[in-house]
């Protein structure tokens, strides 16, 4: 994502502009994505609620400002990565030396740059992803400003699905921060090799003698053949040019950077399904959706479901361990089963998670989708699943409510099938 007035936050970056087949025109009936208000996401809520005074953004400097906004929004500080090239409308604020923080949780990213704005990206069950600034303005309340439009040339477009969302890119930056366009670059998500990942990022961790980019300053225009990378890799510190002092915490947490590759790619085909399902719903009116919007919302949620059950997830070939706080506190957030089984129990041994499937679901943006998109994720992933007697268990347990209700109702996911009719 970018700086939300131009095209880049934290190196989820520039978009094409036309649209794949499965998309709909978010910026007409029923969505309206710029002229409709957001109210149902975490940052919209905590607006509201800043405008009735019912709660409050405290702090009289920029990293007591960020702590207290990361407190309303249940944003841990652990998840704190740190990205130092340059692409960014900020970027005359970011260098190698003083990097971009991006902190979020489930549903929300937050994007801190020294000297300049706070940036806010939030999962909304309406509108796919919304984007907000906020000001270091102390002689006044703080307010949280949506912006649209400033937004969607960058941020909505082939390379996101067709949807407002985002990518995760990594880049050659040279010792200025600036990326090195003909080195070329990669785009990177769960199935990314890790010698591709974190080009212009910092990494904090372990991996062994896996490599990937965190760190890598290239010396010239031309990307090497071999990459010499020692100084950026298996280090459990920021390096001695940043002043770890200016940000909340000392890391950029290597188990935070997979996390977060894999909550984007997941919130980009979410919403790319999300849209379809509105657009299905909105044209049927008082009728029932027609089977032939249902097999559009059946091949829109396929690769949704692909995402949240990992398939061809990269393959850790040694294991991974997080330099802080991250990997503990994001496991601590989830349930466990009566087994000790949680949908965010970490793996880093040979893949990102032990379950077969994304904590994402149990998060509040899926549990408000559109009705017919419900149905359809509940019918797929319960099939995904159904000689997987085990874990079929666990899900009846601890799963979501949307989902173990439709796992109650078979008859409901038969008679919405679009393979039934």
């Amino acid at each position: 994502m970018s700086g939300f007035r131009a095209c880049v936050f934290w190196v989820l970056l520039p978009l094409g502009t036309s649209l794949p087949a499965q998309a709909v025109n978010w910026e007409a009936a029923p969505i309206h994505y710029s002229d409709s208000e957001a109210t149902r996401n975490c940052v919209a809520k905590l607006q509201a609620d800043l405008e009735s005074g019912r709660r409050e953004l405290s702090g009289e400097d920029e990293l007591s400002r960020l702590r207290s906004l990361l407190d309303q929004l249940n944003v841990p500080v652990s998840s704190q990565t740190l990205v130092f090239s340059k692409t960014s409308l900020q970027k005359p604020h970011i260098t190698p030396e003083t990097p971009r923080a991006i902190y979020f949780n489930d549903e929300v990213f937050v994007g801190y740059v020294q000297g300049g704005e706070i940036e806010i990206a939030a999962a909304d069950p309406d509108l796919g992803t919304v984007f907000y600034t906020t000001e270091f303005a102390f002689d006044q309340p703080p307010t949280l400003q949506r912006q649209a439009n400033r937004c969607l040339s960058c941020h909505g477009g082939s390379r996101t699905g067709g949807v407002p969302g985002f990518q995760v890119r990594s880049v050659y930056p040279n010792t200025k921060g600036v990326p090195v366009i003909r080195a070329g670059s990669h785009l990177t998500n769960q199935r990314s090799p890790l010698a591709e990942r974190w080009g212009g990022w910092y990494v904090t961790g372990t991996h062994g003698d896996q490599h990937h980019l965190g760190g890598f300053i290239l010396a010239g225009k031309r990307r090497p053949e071999i990459i010499d990378n020692v100084s950026g890799e298996n280090q459990t510190s920021l390096p001695a040019n940043v002043d770890a002092q200016r940000y909340l915490t000392g890391t950029s947490d290597i188990t935070a950077l997979m996390v977060m590759e894999h909550q984007i790619e997941a919130y980009n085909l979410l919403t790319q399904a999300n849209f379809v399902a509105q657009h299905a719903e909105w044209q049927a009116g008082e009728d029932p959706v027609s089977d032939s919007h249902r097999q559009r919302i059946s091949k829109a949620t396929q690769p949704l479901v692909a995402c949240l059950c990992f398939d061809d997830e990269f393959a850790i070939q040694a294991p991974v361990l997080g330099a802080g706080d991250f990997a503990n506190e994001f496991e601590t957030r989830g349930v466990t089963d009566s087994q000790g089984r949680s949908l965010r129990k970490l793996n880093l041994q040979t893949r990102l998670f032990e379950s077969p499937l994304s904590y994402l679901v149990t998060s509040q943006t899926f549990a408000e989708l559109p009705e017919t998109l419900l149905d359809e994720l509940a019918r797929q992933i319960w099939h995904r699943f159904a000689n997987d007697q085990a874990f079929t268990a666990t899900l009846r347990e601890i799963g979501p409510a949307w989902l173990t209700e439709r796992y109650e109702s078979p008859e409901r996911l038969l008679s919405t099938s679009p393979t039934s009719h």
